[in-house]
C-alpha cells in the first residue's frame, strides 16, 4: 500500500537540493523521487555569498526545488535559529529567482531530529570518521528525505517582499534576454559560416570541372592528324 501511495505522489521523479543551513557550515543534498544522497559541505559565514554558491549547485543539479531544513525547538516553537534560517531563506529564494526564474521554489521544512540522527548514521557507517566531516550533508540529506517521505506535507513555500521579487524577477528577464540573444547570434553564426562553406565547396567543384574540360581540349587540339599517304600507281 505504501509503495502505491509513493507512486501516485506528484513528488515522484522530481529533484530537490536539500539544505541543512548553519552559521559556518551548510550542507547540501540531492534527490530524485525518493532517493536521496549528500552532495556537499559549504563553509562560509557570508549569506550572500553562501546564497550564490548554493544557487550554482541548484542550476548544476538542474533541481527543481528547494528545501532547507528550519531548526524548531522539540516543542515545535521557534527559536533565534529559526529567525536566521528564516532570513536565509529568503536571501536564497532571491538569488535562485534572479538566475533560474519562478519556476523553482524554496520551501522551508522542519529539520527536528536531523542532526542527531545523521551523527548516528555516521557512527554506523564508521566510527573513525570525523564527526563534522560529512555531518551537515548527511542532515541535508535526511532533510529530503522527510520531506518526501511526507509527500511535501508541513512544507513552508518561502516568499518574498513584493519590492524584492520584482527586482529578482527583472535581473531573471534580463539574463534570459541575452542568453536569448546569444543563442540567436550563435545560431546566426553558424548559418553563416555553413553558407559559406557550402559556397566555397560549390566554387572548388565549379573549378575542378572547368580545370578538367580545359585540360581535355586542349590534349585533344595539340594532337596532330596523320596524312594518309597516297599509294602510287605502278
Amino acid at each position: 500500500a505504501a509503495s502505491a501511495i509513493r507512486e501516485l505522489s506528484p513528488l515522484m521523479g522530481t529533484k530537490s537540493l536539500g539544505v541543512d543551513y548553519g552559521l559556518s557550515r551548510t550542507g547540501l543534498a540531492v534527490s530524485r523521487g525518493y532517493s536521496s544522497q549528500p552532495l556537499l559541505t559549504l563553509r562560509s559565514n557570508n549569506a550572500t555569498d553562501l546564497a550564490i554558491q548554493i544557487t550554482r549547485y541548484c542550476v548544476s543539479e538542474q533541481a527543481s526545488q528547494v528545501i532547507v531544513g528550519l531548526p524548531l525547538h522539540m516543542n515545535g516553537t521557534e527559536n533565534d535559529q529559526t529567525i536566521l534560517t528564516r532570513v536565509f531563506s529568503q536571501r536564497l529564494a532571491e538569488s535562485i529567482l534572479a538566475s533560474m526564474g519562478p519556476k523553482v521554489p524554496v520551501y522551508l521544512f522542519d529539520e527536528r531530529y536531523t542532526s542527531k540522527e545523521a551523527a548516528a548514521r555516521m557512527h554506523n557507517r564508521d566510527p573513525s570518521l570525523a564527526l563534522y566531516g560529512t555531518l551537515d550533508a548527511d542532515a541535508a540529506c535526511i532533510i529530503l528525505e522527510g520531506y518526501y517521505g511526507d509527500n511535501g506535507k508541513g512544507a513552508e513555500l518561502v516568499t518574498l517582499p513584493a519590492n524584492i521579487a520584482e527586482v529578482a524577477m527583472a535581473k531573471y528577464k534580463t539574463k534570459t534576454e541575452k542568453a536569448e540573444q546569444a543563442r540567436k547570434a550563435a545560431l546566426l553564426e553558424w548559418q553563416t559560416a555553413t553558407k559559406r562553406r557550402k559556397e566555397e565547396m560549390a566554387r572548388l567543384r565549379k573549378e575542378a570541372k572547368e580545370t578538367e574540360a580545359n585540360s581535355g581540349e586542349g590534349e585533344g587540339g595539340g594532337k596532330k592528324k596523320k596524312k594518309k599517304k597516297k599509294k602510287k600507281k605502278k
